[in-house]
């Protein structure tokens, strides 16, 4: 479970870099739609969230860094 964790850690951590594999051999294909697609959808959702996070408890900094630092 570990070992799993790590690498779709470091997927999404990744920018989403084809060269970083190891994720696929630990999840199933779905019914629908393609895996990489969703693997990264998921990784965009889940860094939208980060930044959500960081806005809300943390505005003053955000203020202060400027938008761009948020996007």
């Amino acid at each position: 479970m570990r070992a799993a964790q790590r690498a779709l850690a470091t997927r999404i951590l990744s920018h989403y870099r084809p060269e970083v594999a190891g994720v696929a051999g630990w999840l199933r294909q779905p019914p629908r739609g393609d895996l990489e697609r969703r693997l990264a959808l998921y990784g965009e959702g889940y860094v939208a969230r980060v930044r959500e996070a960081l806005l809300e408890i943390f505005p003053a900094l955000a203020h202060l860094a400027g938008d761009a630092a948020f996007t």
